[in-house]
């Protein structure tokens, strides 16, 4: 198998689960947004962002490093302790957590909702940070012995029976029933994980000492520390910009930021977690092979830039379009969030690619610097700008941010790994922001023409990515001939 075709091959299985996923989450929230508006969904922006922040700052980044750690092991002893190990440690920080939040619950709930009413709310995300933690590592697991078909099963099942039931109980009670909507995942994704991580080889059932557990842990902590740092800022990040907004617009200006986000975050995650799924893993055992890291880092670059073109396409260019059809007509500035966030989506898309080489040589602290001076110059460029450019300063913000974050990490990769970006993929990168800012420009001056430099630019980006996938070799030679004639 070819180094192109493979990367596909596994770019294709967590894709096509992106895809179901995709739509199954595009559903979810459509019907949310029709039973309790945009302050329904402002709230479950707030308590997804909370649950998240909370999840990484509890877990050390421990599941990130682990799946480091899996790859660059090959002995079943030491992979089965790595697991044991991950998994005590999680269920016992989970259950600390929910003992503190017990505690402070009052106070959680005014810190967070201005209110002492919503202390069972409280209550329960911190079970849902448990439920976190364990569904992360199950995930870990399975991406560290690179079982993708099970990766796959695994997130379409979860996102089924969690829209299922938390649409069934927001019917029933409303917004009441929020919080059990935004929970519905992680308990499902525990579920699956169960299922799936019996498909792995045994760890046996002798539960590791302390001492064991301690000196396992230990450099996984080590480096997982300043990604977990980095995570909390990201997150922290999203949490100071959904109060920057609510403070000086109102909620209702939340659910229009938190609609945009949303879809941008979907329809690029089909990419980005298709990377990371088998990417990571990969670039983690070549990362001592310098000849191979750069073909590897610049062959997952020309893919992922050749995929996501479509999909920011179609993004910039009928983005007012799928607001509209995937929430309401209430959500009306959402549609102009997106065109920008789409656009800064081609420099986080490249930065991703070049991202994963720190992370893969536990470059800690290189990576942290990179993450913050997206978070910090996100957050205040949206804090000094919202006066004058309201709501819709969150997307111009983003693309600026991103900007800087590219700019900063390609420089530290170039000092750290001296890999320069194939010439192929730095005009690929060009030619899709140009011809992105052309689309997204003209619709403030000549909508229709916007709509058919899109649609032009649509068109010749898909065959683009059909050429590449079918030079491959992924797809068989009799189907390409068909669609040929």
């Amino acid at each position: 198998m070819t180094h192109k075709k493979h990367i596909l091959k596994g770019a294709s299985i967590i894709g096509s689960a992106s895809v179901v996923t995709i739509i199954i989450s595009l559903f979810k929230v459509k019907i949310l947004a029709l039973y309790v508006g945009p302050v329904g969904v402002g709230t479950m922006g707030l308590l997804m962002t909370v649950l998240s922040l909370a999840t990484t700052i509890v877990g050390f980044g421990i599941n990130t490093a682990c799946v480091r750690e899996l790859a660059h092991n090959n002995k079943p002893g030491k992979m089965s302790l790595i697991r044991r190990s991950v998994n005590l440690v999680n269920v016992i920080i989970g259950f600390i957590t929910i003992l503190i939040v017990y505690i402070f619950k009052a106070e959680l709930s005014i810190l967070l909702f201005n209110s002492d009413s919503y202390e069972i709310e409280v209550i329960l995300l911190s079970v849902g940070v448990l439920l976190s933690l364990i569904s992360s590592a199950q995930l870990a697991f399975l991406q560290g012995y690179r079982k993708l078909k099970e990766i796959a099963k695994y997130k379409i099942y979860s996102a089924i029976l969690s829209s299922v039931i938390g649409l069934t109980i927001i019917y029933i009670l409303g917004n009441k029933g929020v919080i059990y909507f935004v929970l519905s995942l992680p308990f499902f994704s525990v579920v699956m994980g169960a299922i799936y991580s019996k498909r792995l080889p045994s760890t046996g059932r002798k539960i590791p000492n302390m001492k064991e557990v301690l000196a396992t842990i230990k450099p996984m902590i080590n480096v997982g520390t300043a990604f977990m740092l980095a995570a909390i800022m990201n997150e922290t990040a999203k949490l100071f910009v959904r109060k920057i907004v609510n403070d000086n617009i109102g909620i209702e200006s939340v659910g229009q930021y938190q609609a945009a986000w949303s879809i941008s975050m979907t329809y690029i995650g089909f990419i980005l977690t298709a990377m990371a799924a088998d990417y990571y893993p990969r670039l983690s055992k070549s990362i001592n092979d310098s000849r191979r890291t750069f073909l590897n880092v610049n062959r997952q670059l020309e893919m992922s830039l050749l995929l996501a073109s479509p999909f920011i396409l179609i993004l910039i260019t009928f983005s007012n379009p799928l607001v509209y059809l995937l929430y309401s007509s209430e959500f009306k500035q959402s549609g102009l969030i997106l065109k920008w966030q789409a656009l800064g989506d081609i420099f986080k898309i490249m930065g991703w690619s070049l991202g994963f080489l720190l992370v893969a040589k536990g470059k800690g602290l290189q990576y942290f610097l990179t993450e913050a001076a997206f978070s910090v110059t996100y957050v205040m460029l949206i804090n000094y700008g919202i006066s004058n450019y309201d709501v819709e300063i969150t997307g111009y913000a983003f693309v600026l941010a991103y900007f800087v974050y590219l700019v900063l990490l390609y420089r530290i990769v170039k000092i750290t790994f001296r890999i320069k970006i194939a010439r192929v993929n730095v005009t690929t990168f060009l030619v899709l922001f140009l011809v992105s800012s052309l689309v997204l420009f003209t619709h403030y001056y000549a909508r229709y023409l916007s709509y058919f430099i899109g649609c032009c630019a649509i068109l010749f980006s898909l065959l683009k990515a059909y050429y590449y996938v079918s030079n491959s070799g992924l797809i068989p030679k009799s189907i390409t001939r068909k669609i040929s004639v």
